[in-house]
Parts: structure tokens; C-alpha cells; sequence
């Protein structure tokens, strides 16, 4: 959904953040600051509605514009939603959405919107995923939920392109990380990034792809820092791992790590794709000072003792074994990393 009404989704928003339906078809929206009152004001008479203020609050009568709002939107502080068509609109649209609601519950200071309703509070959070937002959901107490959002852009998701729904009976999706291999995955207002995974369909210029790209043209190799080290966790086993999370009641709305708890240097990965590619032959290795970064974290490794507590889930693809799985791939792809050139 692309076209839309725009006083009307303001009117929506407004009704979400600060309105509620009082029998039979008067709705109210609360509002004391005077500037935001004008807007909500001629947003109401851009509908040819009848007008009521207070000090409190506007309202409008209008039979169907409550039945509308209330059935779409719910009614109620604990029973707020946005309603499903939303999240289909284009990137103004969803915007704007999010800027009018910003205005009732929001917090532009610390760039926070509160709530007392959950459905609500995972909505927001999800308007600012397709926004392009990085997102954090808080659960204060029983009825006060908090979500924080930042600008960072990349990381956006484009729901037509990225998921897939696999099974219409079942919640089950295919999600494609285009040009990245991390994912953002939450459950239950918890939300975190799942990396560092490796193996087919990762993308270049990541480490473990970049080096192969190197190695399939010429047994020479520019590196930065080989000494740096990481936890790597094949796809397949981190793919597992989200499954066996989803299906473990005793970890709603945990917080899990998954990783091996097993470091690599860049080094010895060098090392061992330059066997894959050539067994018999040296492969010539040099520092690019380009490539080196004075932030770079020397050693990063996973504790998944949580995971395998309540789950049992342990890696099952050894590392070297999936580093020749991923050439294996990567050569039956015509030797490319972007899935849109594959062949």
C-alpha cells in the first residue's frame, strides 16, 4: 500500500497515541499543549466533523470514524495497536506515522515512545525496523513498556524483499540478509543481532568472503589485522540454534547467545582456505595498511553456555569443515557472492 490519506493517518496516529472511543461515537483525543491542539483541531475539521474542546482534550462525533479507529486501532491505553496496512505503506508514509505518534507518547529528547500497551510497543518497535532504525524494547513494569530507536539506516529491512513467509498455517519465515550477514531477530520485545555466522550466501566484503574472492583469482592474499580473533558459527548451526530458542518456553523473551566459544585468527583462516584452494602451492601473504582499523577489537568469543543449558544446542559443522562447504558453494555459483548475480 503506497497511496494513502495523510490527514487521515495523522488523525490515526494522533488517536493511537492519545485517543480513546466513548459510546456511542464520540472520540476523544487528549492534548494540553496548544500547538499540537491547533493540528489535531484541523485535522478533525478537515473531515467536516463536529468539533468539542475541553481543556483537556478535542472530540469529534462521528459514528463511523469511531467504529473505524477503535476496530482498527483498538481502544483502551493497554489495548493500542497499529493497525497491520501501516506497516505496507511506503517509507514517507511510515515516517510521517511515526513522527505523529512521536508527538503524543514520544520522547524526541531521547528518542523514546512510551506505552502501557504491548501490541502497541512491538509495533513501534517493528515501524522503526522498516524505518530504518536500530530499535531496543523495554518492559519497565507490568503496564509501561519503552522503545528506543536510533537513525542508523543500515539497518533496515524491506519486508518484500527480505522476508519470506514459508507457511501459511505457521508462523515460519525465510529471511534474506541482502550485502550482510547479520540478521536482527527478537521475540517477546527482546531483540539482537545474530553473528558472526558463515557459510553459503554470505556476502563480500565480510572477512571469510573476502578471502576466498582473493584466493579464487591468485594465491596472494592482502590482508589488515591476521592476529585479530573471532567465534565463528556455521549458518546452519546458528539457524538451529534460533529454532531451538523459538521452541523452549523456558526462554521467552531471553536474551541467548550462540556461538561456538571457539576463536580463529584471520591468520590461521588465511591459512586454511589457502589449503582449499592451493594444496600444493604457497600462497603469498601481505599487510595492507588500508585494511587495518585502531578500533578493531582483538578478540571476541562467545559464551553459549545459556543455550545449550536449556536446549542442548551445540555446533555440529566443524569450522574447517564449513569453510569448505562455503567454497564449495561458492564455486558452484559461479565463483559470486551477490545472490542477485548468481547463476
Amino acid at each position: 500500500m503506497s497511496e494513502y490519506d495523510e490527514n487521515k493517518l495523522k488523525l490515526l496516529a494522533w488517536y493511537i497515541s492519545e485517543g480513546n472511543v466513548h459510546m456511542p461515537y464520540e472520540t476523544r483525543i487528549s492534548q494540553l499543549r496548544e500547538h499540537y491542539r491547533e493540528e489535531i483541531s484541523d485535522l478533525i475539521k478537515s473531515f467536516k466533523n463536529t468539533l468539542t474542546t475541553t481543556e483537556r482534550y478535542l472530540s469529534l462525533s462521528d459514528r463511523n470514524m469511531a467504529k473505524w479507529l477503535s476496530e482498527n486501532a483498538g481502544s483502551g491505553a493497554y489495548n493500542k495497536k497499529i493497525p497491520e496496512y501501516v506497516f505496507g505503506l511506503d517509507l514517507s508514509g511510515r515516517i510521517l506515522f511515526q513522527k505523529t505518534l512521536m508527538k503524543g507518547d514520544g520522547d524526541k529528547d531521547r528518542n523514546r515512545y512510551t506505552t502501557s500497551s504491548r501490541e502497541l510497543a512491538e509495533g513501534f518497535a517493528r515501524l522503526c525496523l522498516l524505518n530504518g532504525q536500530s530499535v531496543y524494547l523495554r518492559q519497565e513494569n507490568e503496564n509501561l513498556y519503552r522503545v528506543y530507536f536510533g537513525r542508523k539506516t543500515r539497518y533496515c529491512i524491506k519486508t518484500k524483499e527480505h522476508i519470506k513467509k514459508l507457511d501459511k498455517k505457521i508462523p515460519v519465515y525465510d529471511i534474506t540478509a541482502t550485502k550482510n550477514h547479520i540478521i536482527f531477530a527478537g521475540r517477546n520485545g527482546k531483540f539482537n543481532w545474530i553473528g558472526q555466522c558463515f557459510g553459503p550466501r554470505e556476502t563480500w566484503r565480510y572477512v571469510i568472503p573476502e578471502i576466498i574472492e582473493q584466493l579464487s583469482k591468485a594465491p596472494v592474499l592482502y590482508l589488515g589485522n591476521v592476529l585479530a580473533q573471532r567465534d565463528f558459527t556455521y549458518v546452519t548451526d546458528g539457524a538451529r540454534a534460533l529454532v531451538d530458542v523459538m521452541e523452549c518456553r523456558e526462554l521467552n523473551g531471553e536474551v541467548v547467545n550462540c556461538g561456538t566459544g571457539v576463536t580463529w585468527s584471520i591468520e590461521s583462516i588465511a591459512e586454511q582456505l589457502s589449503d582449499i584452494f592451493y594444496p600444493d602451492e604457497p600462497v603469498k601473504t601481505y599487510i595492507d595498511s588500508s585494511r587495518l582499523r585502531p578500533w578493531d577489537v582483538d578478540r571476541l568469543i562467545c559464551d553459549a553456555s545459556k543455550l545449550r543449558e536449556y536446549t542442548g544446542w551445540k555446533p555440529e559443522i566443524a569450522f574447517n569443515a564449513g569453510l569448505k562447504k562455503t567454497v564449495e558453494w561458492f564455486r558452484e555459483n559461479g565463483s559470486k557472492w551477490d545472490f542477485r548475480e548468481m547463476k
